[in-house]
């Protein structure tokens, strides 16, 4: 079941199952208000639905056109749907309404004038509904925590946790919010069991766990740093406190914590001016960007590239990529493998870029980075395109002339798919970095092959690492393929803590 449910989310970019999750919780409210489940009636609900997506996809195309640079275009769908589902729907319909358009607004424009280094700080809708309440109108309800709806939030938001694999993040918020209520319970003398009950199934702490607080835009670039975010927003979530007109709030706690995540993890985003690609394998091409300004990352993270798509389809505009250039590079570069068969739209526009095209790059992240102690055995473990986070690290080596006993193994399924063999070449004479390459199709192994034949196995792996069980093991590839290596590696009895896989959301 789980591996069904993998299979489907890797075939959709973190967005557009955000989009699908907060359209089924909508839906599903709209027809609980026709049934009378919801203290709200249907007619209210869709007026409320109405005006905020309206709203917010004018204020969209409004910034668009003031900022000029590629936007995600299911980011404004987003903030409407958790808009709808957060802010009490109109009674009295002039006033009302007028405030929900002005949170509205709030919520979009809050995108492209609240930045930092073209990075936006806060969570766009917590801003909003936090301005609107220090100014005294408290529409945000947080209806959608509603117990009636807790089952079908509980499923989608794991869905979306699943997809973007933060489930430590989540955790962090879920157990620090149930010990501070805990604490706080006992304190007054209120039974426990009944006030987790009510926290988990009639606050809204389930949405804002799985759905507000994992915004790529505004958490840390590392897990360490995301599971700190987590426990800070759930300390704050559920402690309750006020100073002046400002009182303790689900969005309030959003907003603190996006403060805290921009402190110990600042953001950056990076316009690239594409320069030209290069094809590395069949069907595989490195692309060279140009940054308006000088990127600092490790070897091994990943950008976010969002481009101005002519057409949009399910995988939307934005997508993840590990870089494939050395922090020592004034460039910037991908490694991008593309599809026998007409591909999305996004690889469809980024494939026939020109010369000096504007890409938005930003939420730098990823802990697929090597180990500080530079005497540690590291073996790598890439199949097709992932092998771009090694070609970063071995670059990075080759440039600095930083020597590490690195043992490289690297599928494809024919010779022709080997990507960057120039580059493993050059760091084999250098480095003495030691390349092993399979070829996982049999029948198109070419005469005197001097690499391994089929997929990595405990033979293989033995026959060309020393001392195996001492190793740190990096893995990067297809979901399936680092799922499957990472089974026999525990297999041969490497534990989990010197296992490293590269995954990052929307890929």
């Amino acid at each position: 079941m789980i591996q069904k449910i993998d299979t489907y989310l890797n075939s959709i970019t973190m967005y557009k199952i955000t989009v699908y999750a907060l359209c089924a919780i909508a839906l599903l409210s709209i027809a609980y208000g026709f049934l009378g489940i919801l203290p709200f009636n249907a007619i209210s609900l869709i007026v409320s639905l109405s005006v905020i997506i309206i709203t917010c996809y004018i204020s969209n195309k409004i910034c668009q056109k003031i900022s000029n640079l590629p936007t995600n275009n299911d980011s404004w769908l987003i903030s409407a749907l958790i808009l709808f589902l957060i802010i009490a729907p109109p009674d009295n319909y002039q006033s009302d309404i007028l405030i929900t358009i002005i949170a509205s607004a709030i919520a979009i424009f809050s995108k492209y004038i609240f930045k930092l280094k073209n990075s936006h700080i806060f969570n766009p809708v917590a801003l909003a509904l936090l301005i609107i309440g220090i100014f005294g109108f408290g529409n945000s309800i947080w209806w959608v925590g509603s117990a009636n709806l807790a089952i079908p939030v509980a499923i989608l938001g794991f869905l979306v946790v699943r997809k973007i694999r933060q489930s430590g993040m989540v955790f962090a918020f879920f157990i620090t919010t149930l010990v501070t209520i805990s604490v706080f319970s006992l304190k007054n003398n209120i039974d426990i069991v009944k006030s987790i009950y009510e926290v988990v199934i009639s606050w809204p702490t389930i949405f804002l766990g799985t759905i507000m607080l994992t915004e790529p835009s505004t958490m840390p670039a590392t897990n360490l740093q995301r599971k700190i975010y987590g426990a800070v927003v759930g300390f704050l979530f559920s402690f309750q406190f006020s100073f002046g007109p400002i009182f303790s709030s689900p969005e309030l706690a959003i907003v603190i914590g996006n403060v805290f995540s921009c402190l110990i993890s600042p953001k950056q985003k990076t316009i690239l001016a594409f320069k030209t690609k290069l094809k590395i394998a069949r069907n595989t091409y490195e692309f060279v960007f140009e940054p308006d300004k000088k990127l600092t990352f490790l070897p091994g993270q990943y950008l976010e590239l969002t481009l101005n798509t002519t057409t949009n389809d399910t995988r939307g505009n934005r997508r993840y990529f590990t870089i494939a250039s050395s922090p020592t590079d004034t460039k910037v570069r991908f490694g991008i493998k593309f599809a026998d068969a007409k591909g999305s739209s996004f690889k469809d526009t980024i494939f026939n870029l020109r010369a000096d095209d504007k890409v938005l790059a930003g939420n730098l992240g990823g802990d697929f980075v090597m180990p500080k102690d530079t005497n540690k055995p590291l073996v790598f473990i890439a199949g097709g395109i992932g092998i771009t986070p090694f070609i970063s690290m071995i670059r990075y080596l080759t440039d600095t002339k930083e020597k590490r006993p690195i043992t490289l193994f690297y599928a494809n399924n024919t010779k022709n798919d080997i990507a960057y063999k120039d580059v493993l070449d050059q760091a084999n004479k250098k480095l003495g970095l030691k390349t092993i390459y399979l070829l996982t199709n049999k029948n198109l192994v070419p005469k005197n092959w001097k690499g391994e034949v089929g997929y990595l196995n405990e033979e293989i792996i033995k026959k060309h690492v020393k001392n195996h069980k001492e190793q740190i093991y990096y893995l990067s590839g297809p979901n399936a393929m680092v799922d499957s290596y990472k089974n026999l590696l525990a297999k041969i009895g490497i534990p989990d803590k010197q296992i490293k896989t590269d995954y990052f959301p929307g890929f």
